[in-house]
């Protein structure tokens, strides 16, 4: 699988890690110092009139992230980055969690996703415009065509499924969902999310526990190679380090501007408040979820990306292990394209405006369709092109407003915050 920002080369993921270690020291350790507050904020209510808590935003925006990446892209960072990829994917989702901070207390100061910070905090309506539109085809080539042809290959290969009938199955369930407007997404995509982690997770853990000399080998090998002098002299430490960020980058999305958009349907909450339940986003993701794939990617054993999941849960679920994978995978795509529609419908509306909504919608829910007519090479340059455009301008708004993000995280409620115009 593509890295994330590869259209960059490998300027794209150093520049998200520069980004995020500068926020990290600037805040004095926000994912740290904020972490117990960042719990709490989890569990801030409001009524349906005043629009999302930030809890439900912020499974929603986990629903959107959380997509064949997670399972897929995980396995292609250890395959061709090795072990220490694993690490290194560890330190992109704390790391992340700076910037993840960073762009959802900036969108919730401004009200009104980063197209907002970018008109009213930069005075950059022409940037605004751009990030926007870009933003809208990023859902439509990034969450919806991507992830469909990867689901669509995937079941091919596994299951000799037609792929026009996965991508037509899912454009069919996902109809009911996207028409019932954010409502509907908001209902639903929290559960998912919540199935998905839970069955994952637990199998998982259970393989660990069932394994602990295999998991702990795994372990060393993951921390040797992340640091080891021999991995640096003959070049596996940079493949490493470039895969493994990359790979944290492109499974939590931190810094590209679209979980904002989630975050501004929440009620006019203190913006720090708002950005330490967000940050929890990437922990949950990254550092969790896609982590311990990786370890179990390492115990494996296997080389072909495709084959080091199915094979260790094949190994530890005899003749289900494959097929639960798969069913996992079936669901974090399901997942990504229902809940991506919730911050590409407000790219939508501000790019294209109100009356064209429909014309969008009708795009999103069709899109699928056309996935098996695209290589997965050619699905992944799209996705890579589509969200460098929609990165690089939220990463400038957010470095250049960094005194602003700075003041609120050390001292939260007591910064105000603009109504959505």
């Amino acid at each position: 699988m593509r890295d994330f920002l590869e259209i960059g080369g490998v300027g794209g993921p150093i520049l998200f890690l520069l980004s995020g270690l500068y926020l990290t020291f600037a805040t004095g350790f926000i994912q740290f110092r904020r972490f117990p507050a960042a719990i709490r904020a989890l569990f801030t209510k409001s009524e349906p009139s005043d629009g999302l808590s930030p809890g439900r935003a912020l499974f929603i925006s986990l629903g959107a992230v959380m997509g064949p990446g997670n399972l897929v892209g995980v396995a292609a960072a250890v395959a061709y980055g090795g072990p220490g990829a694993v690490f290194w994917m560890w330190f992109s989702g704390v790391i992340g969690m700076a910037l993840r901070y960073a762009e959802t207390a900036l969108a919730a100061k401004y009200r009104d996703g980063m197209g907002g910070v970018m008109r009213r905090g930069l005075n950059a309506p022409g940037l605004a415009r751009f990030f926007v539109t870009a933003g809208a085809v990023t859902s439509l080539l990034m969450a919806d065509l991507t992830s469909s042809g990867v689901l669509a290959r995937s079941l091919e290969s596994h299951f000799s499924v037609p792929p026009l009938l996965t991508v037509f199955l899912l454009s069919l369930f996902t109809i009911p969902v996207i028409l019932g407007g954010r409502e509907r997404i908001a209902a639903i995509s929290p559960f998912l999310v919540a199935l998905i982690t839970a069955l994952y997770l637990v199998l998982s853990s259970l393989i660990l526990f069932r394994a602990p000399d295999e998991a702990r080998m795994a372990l060393q090998s993951i921390l040797h190679d992340a640091f080891s002098f021999r991995a640096a002299v003959f070049g596996t430490l940079p493949a490493a380090l470039r895969h493994g960020i990359a790979k944290g980058i492109y499974s939590n999305e931190c810094g590209i501007g679209s979980e904002p958009e989630i975050s501004a349907a929440c009620p006019a909450i203190p913006p720090a408040r708002q950005g330490e339940c967000a940050m929890l986003g990437p922990f949950l993701d990254t550092v969790v979820f896609c982590s311990l794939g990786g370890v179990l990617c390492v115990m494996s054993g296997e080389s072909a990306p495709e084959r080091m999941l199915p094979a260790v849960f094949e190994r530890f679920y005899p003749h289900f292990g494959a097929f639960f994978i798969e069913s996992i995978l079936i669901l974090l795509v399901y997942a990504t394209v229902i809940s991506w529609y919730f911050p590409g419908e407000s790219f939508a509306r501000s790019a294209f405006g109100e009356t064209n909504l429909p014309l969008y919608r009708a795009g999103y829910l069709l899109t699928p369709l056309f996935a098996p007519f695209f290589s997965l090479d050619a699905l992944y340059l799209f996705c890579d092109a589509s969200i460098a455009l929609m990165a690089f301008p939220s990463l400038a708004a957010i470095l250049l407003l960094s005194p602003e993000v700075i003041r609120l995280s050390f001292r939260g409620a007591g910064c105000g915050s603009h109504r959505r115009r």
